[in-house]
């Protein structure tokens, strides 16, 4: 299998479709802690109690964390897109780098999202992309950067005021002067 980073565009979207978490696997542990949690309190067995709960956590984490990549799946086949800007940020946390996109759709708002560079190359500065958008949900669930990858939420999106968005960030809106894929702009605030 190809390193993620230098596969084609559809590999991409064809391994993203392969990531879903399967259904049966957050139900299945659901199942399991509430079953354990319901003998624990008839039975009487405290340790089974506290074994549920942390059951039933872990199987609403995973249950979480995979709403945003079965958006992302969905917004594969959308036929709801459009052309934007985005402008990529990292930054770093306790060594850690996170990885951030300031989304400029032409409209009166920014969407800022969190994203996981699973398929990015980490490169920082201003690009041209597809936004694919689903049903139900305001922000683009996926981010088609051509010659570059793909890119999805992590978590909820923020809707921020344009400038005052870039303004926040420290980033300096010079995008006429800039070409895509330079980064004329600085991250740091």
């Amino acid at each position: 299998m190809k390193h993620l980073k230098t596969m084609s565009l559809d590999d991409k979207l064809i391994d993203l479709r392969k990531r879903i978490p399967p259904l049966w696997l957050s139900g299945g542990i659901l199942l399991l802690g509430i079953s354990m949690f319901t003998v624990g309190v008839i039975r009487g067995v405290n340790y089974l109690v506290v074994l549920s709960a942390i059951i039933v956590f872990f199987g609403m984490i995973i249950n979480y964390s995979g709403v945003f990549t079965k958006r992302a799946v969905k917004a594969i086949d959308s036929t709801v897109r459009r052309q934007g800007r985005i402008y990529i940020c990292e930054y770093t946390y306790d060594s850690y780098p996170e990885h951030f996109a300031k989304i400029f759709t032409g409209d009166s708002f920014t969407w800022d999202i969190e994203f996981s560079p699973i398929y990015w190359s980490s490169k920082k500065g201003w690009f041209s992309a597809e936004l694919r958008y689903i049903p139900g949900v305001e922000w683009p669930s996926l981010l088609i950067v051509e010659n570059e990858g793909v890119i999805f939420p992590k978590e909820i999106a923020t809707k921020n005021p344009s400038h005052d968005t870039f303004k926040a960030y420290g980033i300096k809106i010079e995008e006429k002067d800039t070409a895509i894929g330079e980064s004329s702009s600085s991250c740091d605030t």
